[in-house]
């Protein structure tokens, strides 16, 4: 029973980060030191601490939070008619509020399986290098999706486009003064241009 309780405990304070030179130490001089350092699982930066000197803490009590911030997660909202283009592994911007006109690169990393009912979105995560710590925990960014075009389809931009009821079409001019109203199809669409799958040439 004592040899199951001194791995049980050898095993918890391996677990929490004591070095084994530190545990041999303990089973050499069976000393308990009323100073411990703590280890931190991953090197990085302490970006919260939720405690004070000589502040008394339970074992389920989170006192430090460290992150690694050499790479950033940058958690981003779709709307569901642009969930198209959205792809894994996909290379897009980040644009922080922080600094105007600074293009972030970086790489979907994650993707949402369901929509938000409330909200009509998809949310995805984006991986984005951060070598300088010039991207912080709970900062503004958008990020800039660029979609790959369909060879030999007619773009229109969306104003040109008339709906009714089902149908859509644009009016095409023949001469100078002169328009036909041409019912087109409609594929992929952005804020500003539509595909016209069939009924224009370009």
């Amino acid at each position: 029973v004592a040899q199951a309780d001194l791995r049980e405990t050898t095993h918890r304070l391996e677990l929490l980060g004591v070095p084994s030179a530190e545990i041999q130490r303990l089973d050499r001089e069976r000393t308990v030191r009323s100073e411990v350092s703590i280890r931190a699982p991953i090197a990085g930066r302490a970006i919260m601490r939720n405690l004070t000197r000589g502040e008394v803490v339970e074992m389920t009590q989170k006192i430090f939070t460290v992150a690694d911030l050499s790479e950033v997660w940058v958690v981003g909202k779709v709307p569901e008619k642009d969930v198209q283009f959205i792809h894994p592994e996909q290379s897009v911007e980040v644009r922080a509020t922080a600094y105007p006109g600074r293009v972030f690169p970086g790489t979907i990393t994650y993707i949402s399986d369901v929509l938000d009912p409330a909200t009509r979105t998809m949310r995805l995560r984006v991986t984005v290098p951060n070598p300088k710590k010039l991207l912080k925990p709970e900062m503004f960014a958008s990020v800039r999706v660029y979609a790959e075009p369909e060879p030999a389809v007619a773009m229109a931009p969306v104003s040109a486009v008339q709906r009714s009821g089902e149908s859509s079409y644009v009016f095409v001019q023949l001469d100078h003064g002169t328009f036909e109203r041409r019912p087109v199809v409609l594929g992929p669409e952005t804020d500003q241009v539509v595909a016209v799958l069939d009924g224009l040439r370009d």
